[in-house]
């Protein structure tokens, strides 16, 4: 399908996939560009700490304590990554030679990739919420 920029809206003589390109008000937005997920330009337009200059930033106790927070988490996920190979591993081989999905290793398996999820939405500042053992609580294994 072809799409027609056009600058006047009789260029486009009644056809769907014509878009008017207006250069003097171009203001689009598209529908991944919510307030929840903002343009580059405007990330920070809301932040209340936006407008903080740099020395007090670099100042600021919560940061360090964040970054160190941030540290601990890394060697935690860390841990984590290594004994959920493990899982995987013990349950491939439970499978191997039983024939069957042990429900137990399911259940590590999934408290623990719960737990690595907790972590890395840490890490990426999606939440202030520390994880178990910083300060939330160790994620349920149900696989529900």
């Amino acid at each position: 399908m072809d799409i027609w920029l056009v600058e006047k809206v009789e260029d486009c003589n009644n056809r769907p996939d014509c878009l008017l390109l207006d250069l003097n008000s171009f203001a689009y937005r598209s529908k991944a560009m919510t307030d929840q997920n903002p343009t580059v330009d405007h990330a920070f337009a809301d932040d209340a700490g936006s407008n903080r200059p740099l020395e007090e930033n670099l100042k600021s106790k919560g940061t360090w304590t964040r970054l160190l927070f941030m540290l601990i988490s890394y060697v935690l996920v860390s841990i984590a990554s290594f004994v959920g190979t493990f899982v995987v591993v013990l349950g491939f081989l439970w499978l191997l030679f039983t024939g069957e999905v042990n429900r137990q290793i399911q259940q590590a398996g999934q408290s623990i990739a719960a737990y690595i999820y907790e972590i890395i939405r840490y890490l990426t500042f999606n939440t202030d919420e520390r994880p178990f053992p910083l300060g939330g609580d160790w994620p349920s294994g149900s696989t529900d």
